[in-house]
């Protein structure tokens, strides 16, 4: 294997690291603000709840999406199997069918998996935006947004946020 595609293959693997811990920190935020559990936030709350579920694994937040919504069953599909990769690209590469970073025939399957996931991954996050679009709305909080992050966040929300009370509805 050419030094270039190790490097290659070593940048897409932080990169996708990198991504995925970016959409677990959407889900939280989901599961902390957008998804309450009946009760109202103040400070106080918030503190401890963010002590209480620091330690905890995603699985954890992704479960309590579901407790707390009902989902259709292809965005609950999309979020088991983006939980199940998410855990074999971090902790398990040895469950990923043809992983093997020494052959070029295993980068190709590493990538081809990085790149699902990825997708995976985009996919969950921009329906997750057009679900806090929508909470923002309810909610009258907008909060400070980075400058060029708005027109994203714009595209995004036409693009999912006509789908999001049909992908989320209350628990009954």
């Amino acid at each position: 294997m050419s030094a270039q595609t190790f490097d290659d293959v070593h940048s897409m693997i932080g990169m996708t690291l990198c991504y995925v811990q970016f959409v677990e920190k959407h889900i939280k935020f989901i599961t902390t603000f957008v998804l309450q559990n009946g009760e109202t936030l103040d400070l106080d709350k918030l503190n401890s709840l963010n002590k209480k579920e620091s330690k905890k694994a995603l699985g954890y937040f992704l479960g309590l999406i579901k407790k707390r919504a009902d989902v259709i069953p292809e965005l609950e599909e999309l979020i088991t199997h983006f939980l199940q990769n998410r855990n074999d690209f971090v902790h398990n590469h040895d469950k990923i069918e043809g992983w093997d970073l020494d052959t070029e025939e295993g980068v190709k399957v590493a990538k081809v998996f990085m790149s699902q996931l990825l997708l995976q991954g985009q996919k969950l996050n921009h329906i997750f935006v057009a679900l806090t679009c929508r909470w923002q709305e309810q909610t009258g909080i907008y909060p400070k947004i980075e400058h060029g992050d708005e027109a994203l966040i714009n595209k995004i929300d036409a693009e999912y946020g006509a789908f999001v009370d049909l992908m989320f509805t209350q628990k009954t």
